[in-house]
């Protein structure tokens, strides 16, 4: 069955990238703290992920550091990554600044650009935590993903089912007893 799997896996991974369906996703990050760094490590440890730039207004930001450490380009202009246009396909903002998602929106707009997302900070706490879990569980080339998400949690779930079946019936049980003395 997992040789199957594996198989169809290894199939679709080849169809995806005779289409072309395998570039990189181009992505710059706006904000280099507390929720983006964490958030720039996970990217630039995604395969299929390539940052084009990091910006924030301030240098020493651990974000700013990091994406220097890896060759990624820094600026504190965020409109100057923003410029970049089609070559974008995601801006992931995270600075929680309404201003800067509202300058983001307007040039999108003037530039006419259809292409390039601007992506919600609240998105990408979402996609910080499906990361966390996919570091936590696996993926498919670790030897964790041998099983699915589910045959960590089931165990867990099924634990707990029957612990609260068995409390329930001892339960019942105790009040059937209390009963027939009556």
């Amino acid at each position: 069955m997992q040789e199957s799997v594996d198989t169809l896996n290894s199939r679709i991974i080849e169809i995806l990238r005779e289409n072309d369906y395998m570039d990189k996703i181009r992505i710059i990050l706006i904000g280099a703290g507390e929720t983006g760094t964490p958030l720039l490590r996970q990217l630039l440890a995604a395969s299929f992920v390539e940052i084009t730039g990091v910006a924030d207004l301030n240098d020493q930001m651990p974000g700013i550091q990091l994406a220097k450490e890896h060759g990624v380009q820094t600026t504190n202009d965020f409109m100057s990554l923003a410029r970049l246009g089609d070559a974008i396909d995601i801006i992931i903002d995270v600075t929680g600044v309404a201003k800067v998602r509202e300058d983001l929106r307007q040039l999108m707009q003037e530039s006419n650009n259809h292409h390039t997302i601007i992506m919600h900070e609240l998105i990408a706490v979402l996609f910080k935590r499906v990361f966390d879990l996919v570091m936590l569980f696996g993926t498919s080339e670790s030897p964790k993903s041998t099983r699915p998400l589910t045959a960590y949690c089931a165990p867990t779930v099924l634990r707990t089912s029957r612990f609260r079946i068995a409390q329930t019936q001892q339960a019942a049980g105790a009040l059937l007893h209390h009963d027939s003395r009556k």
